[in-house]
């Protein structure tokens, strides 16, 4: 996955603002509590590289966007769907993608059942570009690219623990919470560790 594909969906894609304001900080060290519901506001609670990520709105709101699109790889035509926590303005956040699903043509989506599917709960491993699994992305403040997709994730984790699916304004949209925890590699071979929890959304079109 890439970010800049993430950027230029954004603009179009975002939720509706209900599904889009940041929740205030959890109190518990990260565990995330309530009931889950369609539209929850983004959230999360995250670590990179032993520092603790707040959600906080002071340079930016954290910007939640869903993306869906179609790309290439030796399998074939696949959708990798995406979402990020990320400022609006800096690029600066999280950005997560989570499994593939062949498509006919680059202009099919794919069914809502088949969709919904890839959120089901349960452990999911990481791969390159989320082919047929997940992988995270973190751009930091000097705009360097962090990737699960870079190096080993040997003992790494990725848990959906919960979902819910419905529609807004007549698109699917899958609400999901997971957990993780893995290596971010830069494209130099360092490596830092994160780890979290978080809620999204994401929607099919």
């Amino acid at each position: 996955m890439k970010i800049s594909k993430l950027l230029l969906c954004s603009f179009v894609l975002c939720l509706l603002g209900s599904m889009v304001s940041c929740g205030d900080d959890d109190s518990d060290g990260g565990v995330m509590t309530g009931d889950l519901a369609l539209t929850d506001p983004c959230q999360y609670s995250i670590t990179f590289g032993g520092e603790q990520l707040e959600e906080n709105g002071a340079s930016g709101d954290p910007f939640c966007s869903v993306t869906s699109f179609n790309t290439s790889n030796a399998s074939g035509r696949i959708v990798i769907v995406g979402a990020s926590l990320a400022d609006f303005d800096s690029g600066e956040g999280f950005y997560f993608s989570i499994g593939s699903l062949s498509v006919p043509t680059s202009i099919d989506i794919p069914s809502d059942e088949d969709f919904v599917s890839l959120f089901d709960p349960g452990t999911y491993n990481f791969t390159e570009e989320a082919d047929g699994g997940v992988s995270v992305e973190y751009q930091d403040a000097d705009n360097i690219t962090w990737s699960s997709s870079n190096g080993d994730q040997s003992g790494s984790s990725f848990q959906i623990l919960e979902s819910v699916s419905g529609e807004v304004q007549s698109t699917l949209v899958v609400t999901a919470r997971a957990q993780y925890s893995c290596l971010l590699y830069n494209n130099s071979g360092e490596s830092r560790m994160s780890s979290g929890q978080f809620t999204l959304s994401f929607q099919n079109f």
